[in-house]
Order: structure tokens, then C-alpha cells, then sequence
């Protein structure tokens, strides 16, 4: 199947010291790590030790229609997903949190406001309130977060033990972990497993709402064409708005336009691991979680969607179908 007309590539960039992204020494450097990787690409901070992979299966990324063309026409692909892998560097009381933040303001009129308040009913039913979210103003650009556990299936592998390779079947279908507290340790190897079948990064829509997927982002974001993606310490930050000062590990993406090619890293730093073969095989096991209560600040969309609740998706789908295609 060929990709849609509106697809086009992103960019994922690991940023080992934050924003600044390049430390004094010059050993670390912005490293973009390449969409479906064959193998883990090697990453490392001050605070975490490891590799991952971005897996980006929707059938509209450009310049791989030879592989999709492979596909049997039934075969259930694994949208997208975030897999890490590693050891953090510190165990000291860590409280964390995933999250991002927009690279700008939304600007929303009366209307989009009452359809996200729908959506934020629907995150919050899903997390049990369990999530922290920030609209912004007309300055300040709109910030997320969840517990991890909330968004990541986790595994904890002791010294001595082998842990399930990243891209694999195995890892794929590691049920989610249930809810209660994780704590972060030095010593064991932990394995992060992002996935949502619920966006397409690629031709930027969001899919499997009933009544009005596709639907183009921009429908409701705006021209946003960016965003920071943070694993942080709540307990250091402090708070939610000050994230920066308890970011642990931070990714940028940035969504690129039609006809463009995939960018490669310009230093050459994005070398497969050689911790792992990355067999590439995987399920898609969607991950909703509970920990530590902590108090949504307001209202919020989010990707989290099971069979059930038919009335909720009811009304967020009518409220998505009002929206100018």
C-alpha cells in the first residue's frame, strides 16, 4: 500500500544534557535516532545508560513502500512505538513521570476548548485521574504528563538475568505490569515499552476514533510541528511546570514536510547498540496503569482507548465530527 499524500518524515533527537544538548567536553551530542532501526541505537546521559528504538508501523512512511508492499493484506501493524532499555545512573527517591510539552500555544477558540474538555473526560476516566495537564496560555505552550507506569509497560531484570531484546515478539507481548509503584533502582536492567495504535506520526492524524479518523492534527492542534518528550523527576522538579530541572532523559520531535527526505545524524553517532541483535517483531499492547495519585490540573486528550465505554466514545466522536475538516 502506498503512503498518503500527506506523509511525510519526522525527527526524533536524543538530548543527553537537556535543551543545551551538547556538554562542555564535546563526548555528547544530539543524536537522532533512525525510525525503524533495525537495531537499538545506544544512548546515554548523566542520569540513564542504554539503548532504544522508535517503531513507526502505519503503512505511510515515506521511502519504505518496498517493505509494505510485503505486507499480507490482513497483517495487524504496530503503529507507534518508544522502546528503551538500560540502567539508570541514580535510585534516589526518583518519582517519574512522562511527559511532554508543545513547542507553542495552542490557540483554540470556544468551541475546540469544549471538544478537549471531552477529550480530558475520556484521559481522566481511563487514568483515574491519574495525569497532570496544562493548557497553557496564550504564551506559554501546552504541557502533559503521566506517572510512567501510566504510559510505559515495564520490565525489571535482575543482574544475572537476560532481558527481553528491544523489537522483539517476547517484549511485544509482555502484558502491562498492572498498577502500584515502581521503583527505580541502579542495579537492575529496566525495559520501557511505549505503544499507541491511536496517531500516525507520519501522515499526522489521529486514527481509530469512530465516526472521524482519519483526522488531520492540525484540525486541532494547529500548525504545531513540534514537541519535547521527557522521562523527569517530579520529586527534583519540584512541579510539573518546572520539569527541566528533574529531566532524567529528553527526546525533541519535529515533524518534517511532504517530499523530504529522513534526516541522518550529522556526527554520525546514531550506531546500532552492540548490546543487542533486535530481532523485529512485536504486538501491540496498549498500556493504561495506575501509581501514585498525583492531581490533574485540567483538561487534557489522550491516546488510551479500550472497547468499552461506548457512551464516552460517543460524545467525544460527535464532538470530533463538528471539527472543519
Amino acid at each position: 500500500m502506498a503512503p498518503s499524500a500527506r506523509s511525510r518524515p519526522f525527527t526524533m533527537i536524543f538530548c543527553p544534557n537537556g535543551e543545551n544538548s551538547a556538554d562542555k567536553s564535546g563526548r555528547r551530542r544530539r543524536k537522532i535516532i533512525p525510525v525503524n532501526s533495525l537495531l537499538p541505537i545506544d544512548i546515554e546521559n548523566d542520569n540513564f545508560k542504554g539503548s532504544m528504538i522508535v517503531i513507526h508501523e502505519t503503512g505511510n512512511e515515506p521511502g519504505f513502500e518496498e517493505d509494505a508492499d510485503g505486507d499480507e493484506p490482513d497483517q495487524k501493524r504496530r503503529g507507534v512505538e518508544l522502546q528503551l532499555q538500560g540502567k539508570f545512573k541514580k535510585d534516589t527517591n526518583i518519582v517519574l513521570w512522562a511527559g511532554g510539552e508543545l513547542d507553542q500555544p495552542l490557540k483554540l477558540g470556544w468551541f475546540m476548548q469544549n471538544v478537549v474538555k471531552l477529550c480530558a473526560n475520556y484521559a481522566k476516566k481511563k487514568t483515574e485521574g491519574r495525569l497532570f495537564f496544562n493548557l497553557g496560555t496564550k504564551t506559554e505552550p501546552p504541557q502533559m504528563g503521566f506517572p510512567f507506569t501510566q504510559v510505559f509497560t515495564v520490565v525489571m531484570t535482575p543482574p544475572g538475568s537476560e532481558p527481553p531484546k528491544l523489537g522483539s515478539k517476547e517484549l511485544g507481548q509482555v502484558p502491562w505490569q498492572g498498577g502500584g509503584e515502581v521503583k527505580i533502582n541502579k542495579t537492575d536492567t529496566f525495559t520501557l515499552r511505549y505503544h499507541t495504535p491511536f496517531v500516525d506520526l507520519c501522515s499526522w492524524e489521529l486514527l481509530k476514533v469512530p465516526g472521524v479518523s482519519p483526522l488531520p492534527l492540525e484540525n486541532i492542534l494547529g500548525d504545531i510541528r513540534g514537541s519535547k518528550v521527557v522521562l523527569y523527576d517530579l520529586g527534583t522538579a519540584g512541579s510539573h511546570a518546572n520539569w527541566r530541572q528533574g529531566s532524567i532523559i529528553e527526546w525533541e520531535f519535529a515533524l518534517g514536510n511532504p517530499g523530504e527526505n529522513w534526516k541522518e545524524d550529522e556526527h554520525g553517532d546514531s550506531e546500532p547498540s552492540s548490546s543487542s541483535d533486535g530481532e523485529a517483531d512485536s504486538q501491540d499492547l496498549l498500556v493504561p496503569n495506575d501509581d501514585k495519585a498525583y492531581v490533574s490540573d485540567s483538561e487534557s486528550s489522550e491516546d488510551i482507548v479500550n472497547e468499552d465505554d461506548e457512551e464516552l466514545r460517543r460524545q467525544e466522536s460527535q464532538g470530533l465530527q463538528a471539527i472543519p475538516a
